[in-house]
């Protein structure tokens, strides 16, 4: 049942045998046994990658530079998944639940940095680098070294309250809590983790910043430059960013603000996606709503033949990675990727794929004998920076 990727890969953030680019679903490694189950969440940074299980373990492989990926500390690279430390425990105190044993249940990342919250919501913990305060721990901690454990963020959710949703852009972080409150730090300069309406904005956020909303806050997806904050049921939503900095410079070239949907048009929704400079809301009925970027075909028309048929999405920097339901198509998985294929993360190094014109990508299919055959069904798909991924459990059956 192995999870298969394809893309970019100079820092092995693909977890291949070697660092070329590949343009066609290939098996990961693991370091130790594969795991048996797809993985509850994969999370890209720059040039590294985590993937996080239900039962709580956490791995990581690509670039670790700086420590971001949070094991092998004397490794500048991760060369395949590699499984991280349990969160530690607090020895020093006095609540019991900070005693307990958990795994690990949320994770983002950015460009050189990794933040980790437990599976009980109550512990975040960050490492690699974070010049802007993408680490969350003040200005006086803006990187961690290879020496250095990971750091837990003081303080941080306020007693009483868990994390339940964490997502980040390359150099900021959001968090929703229990209380539908939602804090922000990293990068803060154009608006992204801030109000429209605050008088004075500041460059960068060095701890967790409470965000003033005037609803409960559900889900949180960023771009580079923006934050899509959303309610329970979609009914309310809104967007934090990009502000104008400059009268010499289009702030929102992508129009993030400009084309946002109105309140009410997101309702109903059961996932919220974001690129580096667009946004992707999808329905029950299979059915995208996006709105951003899109010189490199990354988004999708209302009026496309694939709306209505997508059971799995996932967006990655500027291109999208999507499974179709069995009875759209009519052979393979039904496995499909759009947009920016600048390293063959479409399935066509350096081409631009267009939402109209792609093609089922092929996963190759585990060994068999003459007389056994191997079905598969892809479980979850996901997307990051020029990488794509995809787990598929396979059956083998007998003719």
């Amino acid at each position: 049942m192995p999870l298969y990727a394809f893309g970019s890969n100079s820092s092995h953030q693909l977890s291949l045998p070697h660092d070329e680019d590949v343009s066609s679903p290939t098996e990961c490694s693991f370091s130790g046994k594969t795991p048996a189950s797809p993985p509850s969440a994969i999370v890209t940074g720059g040039n590294h990658t985590l993937l996080l299980f239900p039962n709580g373990e956490a791995y990581a492989a690509g670039s670790n530079s700086a420590g971001q990926c949070g094991v092998n500390r004397e490794a500048a690279i991760v060369r395949s998944f590699t499984m991280l430390q349990s969160p530690p425990t607090i020895a020093d105190s006095t609540d019991i639940q900070d005693h307990k044993q958990v795994g690990w249940g949320f994770c983002a990342a950015g460009w050189e940095f990794t933040i980790l919250a437990t599976s009980d919501g109550r512990r975040v913990y960050s490492f690699g680098n974070g010049p802007r305060g993408e680490l969350g721990m003040g200005t006086s901690i803006l990187a961690t070294s290879h020496v250095e454990s990971m750091h837990l963020i003081p303080d941080f959710p306020p007693t009483g309250t868990q994390i339940v949703h964490l997502s980040s852009s390359i150099t900021h972080v959001v968090a929703v809590l229990s209380n539908g409150k939602a804090y922000g730090w990293g990068a803060s300069r154009k608006g992204q983790i801030s109000n429209i309406g605050s008088t004075a904005i500041p460059k960068a956020i060095y701890t967790p910043s409470l965000i003033n909303t005037s609803f409960p806050v559900a889900r949180a997806v960023c771009t580079v430059d923006s934050t899509l904050l959303i309610s329970e049921t979609g009914d309310i939503h809104e967007v934090l960013g990009p502000i104008q900095t400059s009268k010499a410079i289009k702030t929102d070239p992508w129009g993030l603000q400009e084309n946002k949907p109105l309140c009410g048009d997101l309702e109903g929704y059961i996932s919220v996606h974001s690129s580096w400079s667009g946004y992707y809301i999808r329905f029950r009925d299979g059915s995208i709503r996006c709105w951003g970027r899109g010189d490199k075909g990354q988004m999708l028309p209302q009026g496309s033949k694939v709306q209505g048929k997508i059971k799995e999405l996932a967006v990655g920097s500027e291109h999208v990675v999507a499974a179709l339901v069995p009875e759209s198509h009519d052979e393979g998985f039904g496995l499909i990727s759009w947009g920016w294929s600048e390293h063959g993360n479409c399935g066509k190094i350096g081409d631009i794929v267009s939402s109209e014109n792609w093609e089922s990508l092929n996963i190759p299919k585990p060994s068999c004998s003459n007389t056994q055959s191997a079905v598969g069904a892809i479980r979850c798909v996901g997307a990051g920076c020029a990488t794509s991924w995809v787990w598929v459990d396979w059956v083998i059956t007998n003719r």
